[in-house]
């Protein structure tokens, strides 16, 4: 569950688990999506690559030096897939 920073809406955000890599685009709103990938190597990663990160003080706490900012992450969850 999730919604895109600035100009990453809209945009593809590749997501990677192991050797197998999935497309999510977002908008600027809050949704929820559901990835299904193969991962015979049983990866214990997940990566996320926004294609436009943005230096921002947004939701920063004050006197922190800006971050990067591509997506806003409500929720990930993971889960094994039955069979």
């Amino acid at each position: 569950t999730a919604k895109a920073y600035g100009p990453n809406a809209n945009k593809p955000i590749p997501v990677r688990v192991g050797e197998s890599e999935q497309v999510l685009t977002l908008d600027n709103d809050v949704t929820t999506t559901t990835l299904h990938f193969d991962n015979p190597t049983r990866s214990n990663t997940l990566i996320i690559t926004p294609p436009d990160p943005q230096t921002t003080n947004a939701g920063n706490i004050l006197g922190h030096s800006p971050r990067q900012l591509g997506i806003g992450m409500v929720e990930i969850k993971v889960v094994q897939s039955e069979g």
